[in-house]
């Protein structure tokens, strides 16, 4: 199944609090009191400029305010471009600087054999333990706070809208 989504995730509250200065920014609630600012084409732009290689939407703009947002707060972005086999990837910033250096994940064929790294060990949930989330009993940290509720970046805009 496909699984398309690009955003920022932190503690739900002050995440609200940096998004509504911002035109476009709206900040879905997730599980355990994060929550997930969805970066849509139209939020990034289309031509970057491209902050990191490995990640689509994360441009020049968006980090410098997500290294502005982490003198208050970390902060994650997340990305995943997932039908059936596909990549995910993270960085996270604390204190103004990154704190987890972009990584990128894949999931794959490779003669025969698919090749993914172990669910805790993929950029998504370490991330997520840089924040704090804790799984308890869950599989992962991705599923704990609910990233899996919605596949693309609309369906989170949407959930978004459902909370102001």
């Amino acid at each position: 199944m496909a699984h398309y989504i690009h955003g920022f995730i932190a503690h739900l509250e002050p995440l609200c609090e940096a998004a509504a200065v911002c035109e476009g920014m709206v900040v879905a609630p997730l599980a355990l009191g994060f929550g997930f600012l969805p970066i849509t084409e139209d939020l990034a732009g289309p031509d970057g400029p491209w902050a990191f290689e490995n990640l689509r939407r994360l441009t020049v703009g968006l980090v410098d305010w997500a290294a502005e947002q982490s003198r208050t707060f970390p902060l994650a972005y997340i990305e995943t471009n997932y039908f059936g086999v596909g990549n995910q990837a993270a960085v996270v910033w604390r204190d103004g600087a990154v704190v987890f250096v972009p990584e990128l994940c894949e999931s794959k064929w490779v003669d025969e054999n698919f090749l993914s790294p172990p669910y805790l060990d993929k950029a998504i949930n370490r991330s997520l333990r840089l924040l704090g989330v804790n799984r308890g009993a869950v599989v992962d940290e991705f599923d704990a706070v609910g990233l899996g509720q919605h596949r693309f970046d609309e369906g989170w805009v949407a959930e978004a809208a459902r909370h102001t």
